[in-house]
C-alpha cells in the first residue's frame, strides 16, 4: 500500500503518452498474423521464434507494456513457453531452444518469462510443477542462479493451467523514480521486483529493444501474442490558445477507465480520453482516472489570450458616398483594416457590406466586424416596358413609399398618360433620408393584331376546314374555341377576335359545303366468258379514277372482282368512292363419250358430265341428267345458258358382252374401304388383254396389259393421284368363243369421286 500511495503522488503532475506505433521485426520461426498479433512458435517440435520492436524502450521514463499472450492448447507435454523481453542485442538477436524459451544466451536482457513445463525434475533448474512466470536476467532462465530477479510463482493463482487456449491479459510497468519493475495479471499484481534495470542489467544502456521469445522442444505448443498498448508518463505543459479557439485534451491511454474531467463547462465530452475544450478564460482543467486497479489524477492549464477592442458603429450611407469607420484599442497591438490600411485607428469605406478591423498582439488577434448600410433609397415600382395599342396612350402610375416623384425632368406628378414611343426617366427622393433613385420605363406601341384569313372557305362535305392564327395571340372563335387553331365543318358565316397586348382585332368569314359527287358507275355486273364489258361514266364534269389508277370517263374489263373506283368534282375537287363488282359466266360444259357399248339383252344408263348450265336435254325431247338404253341407237345431248348453247351427238352400239360382264361407272379412292379401286369384271381369261384410261383432253393417265391390275385414280406419268371428274377408258380383249376368236374393244366413261 506504500508503494501505490508513493506511485499515486508521483502520477499527479504526469499524463500517459501512448506509443502504439511500433514495427517489429520477425526472427527465426515466428510469423505475422495482422493487427499487431505475431506467432512466437508454430506446434511443432524444436522451434525457435522472436519479435522484436524497432522503437526502443528509454528506461528513464516510466513506461506500461500491455499484450495479450497465447500459450496454446496442450497441457502436459505442452512445452516450452514464451518470454516477454527487453535486451541490447538488435532486432535480430534468437536465443536457444527448448527451456531457454528462445531467450537463452542473449545479455545483457531482463525477461519475463512464462513457463508451461517442469524441467527441474532432469535439469535442477528451479522450475516449480505449476505454469509459472518469472523476472529472469542475461538469457539465463535458471531460477537457482543469481540471474533469477523474482519467482517463479503461479501464472494463476491456486496454479489453474495456462495451456488453455484463452488469451492472457499481461502489463509489465516500468517505474524509473523507486526503480520497480512489475507484472499485472489481468489488472492483479504477480510478480515484482527492485532492480536498476539501467545499471544493473543494462550496464548503463537506456535505450534498449523489446519484444517477445518463445521455443519448443521435445514437446511443442503454438504461443501467439497480441501488441495492446506501450505507454509512457510525461510532464505536463501549459497550453496557450487564443480567445475564441478550442484545442483537444488528451489522456494517453487505450485502457483507461472511469474517466472524468473538471470543470465541465465548455468541454465537449467530461467522460472521453480525447474531449474539446473552448474556454473564454484562463482555465484549470483536472482529470482522474482509473488503469488497472490504479488511480490516476492529471492536471492542465490551458491559458487564454484576450485582446481589447471596442465594437466599431455601423453607419448608413446614400449610393455613391463613403464613410469614415474609428476603432478604439490598445495604442501596443497593431492593427489592420478589411480594405488593406494599418498602422491608424480610422479608415474610410464606400463599398455596402461587412467590413473588419483586426488587432493583434503577435500572438493571437482579435478582430470586429461592422457594417456600412445603404440608407433607404426609394424602391420604385413600375414596369420597365410598357406598352400602347394604335391610337391609343397608356397610363403609368409609380408607386415609390414616402417619396416625391419627378416627371419629366424636374415636373412633380404621381401619374402621367404616354402616347409616344421612347425611353422616359422617373425620378423618386426618399422625404427621410433625401437619397435619390431613379427609373426609366420603355414605351412601346403595340400594333394591333394581323388576322390572315380568307373571306370565304369552301370545303367538301367530308371535310373540316382547319384554320390557325399566329400562336402569340389569344384567340376566341365563333364556334367556342380558344385555342390559336380550330376547325369548323359547318357552312355559314363565321367570326374570330385576336387579342395581344390588350390589343384586338376581328374579323368575319363565310363556309360554304359542296355536295359529293353521285356517278352512275358503282353496282354489280355480269359478263360472258368470251366477253369484256366497258363502263361508261354519265357525267362529263366528273374525273373517273380507276382502281389501276387510271383517270378516264370509261374502263374496259376483262376479268370478275371487285374494283373500288374514285369519282372527283372537276369543279369543286370533292371525292366520293365507289365499288365496281364484276362477276363472270361461264360458258357451258359438256363432255360425252363417242360410243357407248350396250350388251345383248341389257341397258344402259348414260348420264353426261356438264356444268355451268342448269338443264341437259335429250335428243327424245327428255330433260334430265341421265337417260337409259336397251338397244343400239344414236342421240344428241344439249346444254345452254344465257351465253352459249353447247351439242354433242353419240350412239348406243350393240355388242356381245361374253367375257366383260361388268365395268363400274365410277369409283371413290379415299381409304374407306369402299369402292376403292376401278377394274372390270372378266367372265374369262381374256387371250390378250389392254386398258388405257384417258383425261378429258385426251391424254392417257393409265395404262396396264395385266387384267387383275385395278386402276386406283393415279396417274402414270408423274406418280401422283388426278383430281376429281369424269375419265374416259378404252378395253381391247381377245377372248375365245365357241364361234371363234372373238376381239373385243369397249370404250366408256367412268367417274372419280373424292
Amino acid at each position: 500500500m506504500k508503494k501505490l500511495r508513493i506511485i499515486i503522488l508521483i502520477l499527479v503532475s504526469f499524463a500517459l503518452q501512448r506509443a502504439n506505433a511500433q514495427t517489429a521485426n520477425i526472427v527465426g520461426d515466428a510469423s505475422n498474423l495482422g493487427g499487431d498479433c505475431y506467432q512466437i512458435t508454430p506446434n511443432q517440435q524444436y522451434q525457435t521464434g522472436a519479435v522484436w520492436y524497432t522503437e526502443q524502450l528509454d528506461l528513464t521514463r516510466y513506461f506500461s507494456l500491455e499484450v495479450e499472450m497465447n500459450l496454446g492448447t496442450t497441457d502436459g507435454e505442452g512445452a516450452d513457453g514464451c518470454l516477454l523481453g527487453m535486451q541490447a542485442e538488435g532486432i535480430d538477436a534468437l536465443g536457444i531452444n527448448g527451456q531457454f524459451l528462445g531467450f537463452g544466451g542473449i545479455s545483457p536482457s531482463f525477461g519475463l518469462e512464462f513457463d508451461t513445463f517442469n524441467n527441474d525434475s532432469f535439469d535442477f533448474n528451479g522450475d516449480i510443477a505449476t505454469d509459472h512466470l518469472a523476472m529472469l536476467q542475461n538469457g539465463d532462465t535458471n531460477h537457482n542462479t543469481s540471474n533469477n530477479i523474482a519467482g517463479p510463482v503461479a501464472i494463476f493463482p491456486g496454479g489453474a493451467n495456462a495451456e488453455n487456449g484463452q488469451s492472457i491479459s499481461l502489463r509489465l510497468v516500468w517505474n524509473p523514480v523507486i526503480q520497480e519493475v512489475s507484472a499485472y495479471m489481468d489488472c492483479n499484481l504477480r510478480l515484482s521486483a527492485n532492480i536498476d534495470l539501467v545499471n544493473d542489467v543494462f550496464l548503463g544502456e537506456t535505450e534498449v529493444y523489446w519484444g517477445f521469445t518463445g521455443a519448443t522442444g521435445f514437446y511443442d505448443n503454438e504461443h501467439s501474442v497480441c501488441l495492446i498498448e506501450v505507454s509512457y508518463l510525461n510532464p505536463l505543459e501549459t497550453e496557450i490558445i487564443c480567445e475564441g479557439e478550442e484545442i483537444q485534451l488528451e489522456i494517453n491511454s487505450l485502457t483507461a477507465e472511469n474517466i472524468e474531467w473538471s470543470p465541465s463547462t465548455n468541454i465537449t465530452d467530461v467522460n472521453s480520453a480525447t474531449p474539446m475544450v473552448n474556454p473564454s478564460v484562463t482555465t484549470e482543467y483536472i482529470v482522474e482516472y482509473d488503469k488497472c486497479g490504479e488511480q490516476f489524477s492529471d492536471t492542465i492549464l490551458v491559458e487564454v489570450i484576450s485582446l481589447n477592442i471596442d465594437e466599431v458603429d455601423d453607419i448608413g450611407i446614400c449610393p455613391g458616398e463613403e464613410a469614415e469607420f474609428t476603432a478604439v484599442y490598445n495604442p501596443l497591438y497593431d492593427i489592420e483594416w478589411s480594405n488593406g490600411v494599418s498602422d491608424t485607428n480610422s479608415s474610410f469605406y464606400s463599398e455596402i457590406g461587412n467590413h473588419w478591423v483586426e488587432v493583434t498582439d503577435g500572438v493571437c488577434a482579435k478582430r470586429v466586424v461592422f457594417s456600412l448600410l445603404e440608407n433607404n433609397i426609394p424602391d420604385i415600382n413600375m414596369p420597365a416596358i410598357a406598352e400602347y395599342c394604335e391610337f391609343d396612350s397608356v397610363l403609368i402610375v409609380p408607386q415609390a413609399i414616402n417619396s416625391i416623384l419627378f416627371f419629366p425632368a424636374g415636373v412633380e406628378s404621381s401619374s402621367f398618360y404616354l402616347s409616344e414611343e421612347g425611353v422616359y426617366e422617373v425620378i423618386a427622393q426618399d422625404s427621410f433620408t433625401g437619397c435619390v433613385n431613379s427609373e426609366e420605363i420603355t414605351i412601346i406601341e403595340s400594333p394591333n393584331p394581323i388576322i390572315n384569313l380568307e373571306n370565304q372557305y369552301d370545303i367538301c362535305s367530308y371535310e373540316t376546314l382547319g384554320i390557325s392564327l399566329n400562336d402569340s395571340y389569344s384567340v376566341n372563335w365563333s364556334n367556342g374555341d380558344f385555342t390559336n387553331s380550330t376547325e369548323y365543318s359547318i357552312g355559314g358565316i363565321h367570326d374570330v377576335t385576336a387579342e395581344l397586348n390588350g390589343c384586338e382585332s376581328s374579323f368575319e368569314f363565310e363556309l360554304f359545303i359542296n355536295v359529293l359527287p353521285v356517278s352512275n358507275l358503282p353496282g354489280d355486273y355480269t359478263f360472258c366468258e368470251d366477253s369484256t364489258l366497258t363502263l361508261v361514266s354519265s357525267n362529263s364534269n366528273y374525273n373517273i379514277i380507276w382502281h389501276n389508277g387510271l383517270i378516264a370517263d370509261e374502263f374496259t374489263f376483262t376479268e370478275p372482282g371487285e374494283f373500288p373506283i374514285e369519282i372527283e368534282d372537276a369543279f369543286t375537287g370533292c371525292t366520293s368512292a365507289g365499288i365496281v363488282v364484276l362477276a363472270k359466266i361461264l360458258n357451258p360444259l359438256l363432255e360425252l363419250a363417242d360410243v357407248y357399248y350396250l350388251c345383248e339383252g341389257e341397258e344402259i344408263e348414260i348420264q353426261p358430265f356438264f356444268e355451268n348450265a342448269e338443264s341437259l336435254y335429250w335428243s327424245s325431247g327428255i330433260e334430265a341428267e341421265t337417260q337409259l338404253f336397251s338397244e343400239p341407237t344414236a342421240f344428241e345431248v344439249t346444254v345452254f345458258n344465257e351465253c352459249k348453247t353447247e351439242n354433242l351427238t353419240s350412239e348406243v352400239e350393240g355388242i356381245i358382252c361374253d367375257c366383260i360382264s361388268y365395268i363400274p361407272l365410277a369409283f371413290t379412292p379415299d381409304n374407306d374401304g369402299m369402292n376403292e379401286v376401278f377394274k372390270p369384271i372378266l367372265t374369262c381369261d381374256p387371250l390378250e388383254y389392254s386398258m388405257a384410261i384417258f383425261n378429258r383432253w385426251g391424254e392417257q393417265v393409265f395404262f396396264t396389259t395385266d387384267p387383275d391390275m385395278a386402276w386406283i385414280g393415279n396417274d402414270q406419268r408423274g406418280s401422283y393421284h388426278v383430281p376429281a371428274g369424269i375419265y374416259s377408258y378404252k378395253l381391247v380383249y381377245k377372248s375365245d368363243q365357241l364361234n371363234g376368236v372373238k376381239v373385243g374393244i369397249r370404250n366408256g366413261m367412268v367417274s372419280i369421286i373424292r
